[in-house]
């Protein structure tokens, strides 16, 4: 406990350690939580994924058993530790997976109590973050707002600053930037407020500094280096990658605000080193977002061969798991340089072309988003990109149940999904929704 509050995981690993060595096989419900903390020490040291993975694993494996027999945070210890093994996945590069995953844990919730533990807080942040790549901004406000009640009811930092964080970036992409700025706020507070900042600078700083990019806010970006550099560069854990990504956009974000050519050089030696690290990681997740980046400043320099190299290797990841907010939030830099791969045949491979196009439709309808227009006036005139595919699939003939085990999404979320598509289309029933959207040539 020392260890952990001194946020020592070097030490917490020797110790765990040493504890499971003492620790008889037939003990599953001690071994279970040695394990546990044990993960958790691999994955915030951010030196062995595998390691934290197979610690995780095995923690759930043994608590599945007797689940009542330890708990964490209020929830069944093997809730938790699938709650860290769904991001685990998540962070390699395997969305569907493990939005899979995070949906069993919300079923295993219901099972075996924990409705209001800190593990559905982590599950409802981490189903929100996936729902934000695929750009389902309304599901992913939902999850959102119960994580936040979770963390609320703890008065957690660790939990609350990235629920806040997120929530915000949210709110930007729905053009809501007044209560971007708000949740913010909130996110920025708690941090103050914390007794331990430490864990929280990163997570808070990522979405800060997303949503000064989203703004154009570059004085704001360069106050928080001066004051920070020094710590994040000193950060050790898996907070100091996403760092270097954050940072790296916005100074391509500045070079194309400001046409400063030095800030491309320093975004490509923050993204070099970052993508060398999360490709030995095997974390696909950050290898994407680096290579869009890396893509996007090689464009900017004229190397436009190997910008096309960059972009298709990171198109080939992120096309079978559905990438989207990691292109739409690079903006318009993003959209053009998408556009030219196109238009200018360079893009030879038929299922990117046909990704690339997907994706450029999502900047069309991202950039139709009046800011002064509110939320409900916009969903009132548009479907969002998952309740078209819902809609889809509908028209196909398929049940709730077969949509959802066809999207990885819960059978409840379908459900939602219907109710707001026949809201919208002003009609009660599926026959009717589907009578209506071939109307107005959705389907």
């Amino acid at each position: 406990m020392v260890a952990a509050r001194r946020y020592d995981l070097s030490a917490v690993i020797e110790l765990a350690q040493q504890a499971l060595s003492l620790v008889p096989p037939e003990e599953a419900s001690p071994r279970s939580r040695i394990l546990l903390s044990l993960g958790v020490a691999y994955d915030e040291m951010g030196g062995d994924i595998a390691a934290a993975k197979r610690a995780f694993h095995e923690a759930f494996e043994l608590g599945k058993a007797n689940p009542s027999g330890s708990v964490v945070g209020n929830a069944p210890l093997p809730l938790t530790a699938l709650a860290y093994l769904s991001e685990i996945e998540w962070r390699q590069g395997n969305l569907r997976s493990s939005y899979s995953m995070y949906n069993q844990a919300l079923e295993l919730a219901k099972r075996w109590g924990g409705q209001s533990s800190i593990a559905l807080c982590l599950v409802q942040w981490g189903r929100a973050s996936l729902l934000y790549e695929w750009n389902d901004l309304d599901e992913a406000e939902s999850a959102l707002l119960e994580s936040i009640r979770i963390g609320e009811l703890w008065r957690n930092a660790y939990l609350l600053v990235p629920a806040y964080g997120l929530s915000a970036m949210v709110m930007q992409g729905r053009g809501r930037v007044d209560d971007a700025r708000a949740l913010i706020s909130r996110a920025e507070q708690i941090t103050l407020d914390s007794y331990s900042p430490l864990p929280t600078l990163g997570s808070l700083a990522i979405d800060q500094i997303g949503l000064w990019i989203a703004q154009n806010d570059f004085q704001a970006i360069k106050q928080w280096e001066q004051h920070h550099d020094s710590e994040w560069q000193a950060q050790i854990g898996r907070g100091r990658d996403p760092l270097a990504i954050v940072l790296a956009h916005a100074r391509i974000a500045r070079y194309y605000q400001q046409h400063d050519d030095s800030a491309l050089s320093q975004a490509r030696a923050l993204i070099q080193t970052a993508l060398e690290k999360a490709q030995a990681s095997g974390l696909m997740f950050n290898v994407v977002r680096l290579l869009t980046l890396d893509a996007l400043a090689l464009y900017a320099q004229g190397a436009t061969v190997s910008a096309l190299t960059a972009l298709k290797r990171a198109l080939a990841i992120a096309e079978p798991e559905d990438y989207v907010r990691s292109f739409l939030d690079l903006g318009k830099p993003m959209e053009e340089f998408l556009l030219w791969s196109l238009e200018s045949q360079s893009l030879s491979e038929p299922q990117l072309r046909v990704y690339v196009s997907k994706l450029l439709s999502r900047f069309s309808a991202d950039s139709s988003i009046d800011s002064s227009q509110t939320a409900g006036d916009t969903l009132s005139e548009l479907l969002t990109d998952r309740e078209l595919e819902v809609l889809q699939l509908i028209s196909q003939g398929l049940s709730n149940d077969e949509i959802s085990k066809r999207l990885y999404l819960a059978l409840d979320t379908v459900k939602g999904h219907n109710r707001k598509i026949f809201t919208k289309l002003d009609v009660h029933k599926r026959t009717e929704a589907v009578a209506r959207a071939r109307e107005l040539g959705l389907v």
